[in-house]
């Protein structure tokens, strides 16, 4: 068995096996009124992008603070034969 053959049961699940739960941040955008139907493009295109920019403005400095405090190593590609 493979990590590809576990079917998780979250959607964070497979992330959190593969570069671990500290390194997961889950965002919840403000709900709105009611549910959003999956063909309801108009109302999903009217309403989601300012959600996740509401979500941003909240964790963004958190995450900047997370991820982005100290320099990395520059990435180098692994070329195999």
């Amino acid at each position: 068995m493979t990590i590809c053959d576990f079917h998780p049961r979250t959607p964070s699940a497979k992330p959190r096996l593969l570069i671990g739960p500290n390194r997961i941040i889950r965002t919840f955008a403000p709900a709105s009124e009611a549910k959003i139907q999956m063909d309801d493009w108009m109302r999903a295109v009217t309403e989601l992008p300012g959600a996740a920019e509401a979500a941003l403005d909240e964790l963004g400095p958190s995450m900047a603070e997370t991820f982005l405090s100290e320099p990395v190593a520059r990435y180098t590609p692994q070329i195999t034969p």
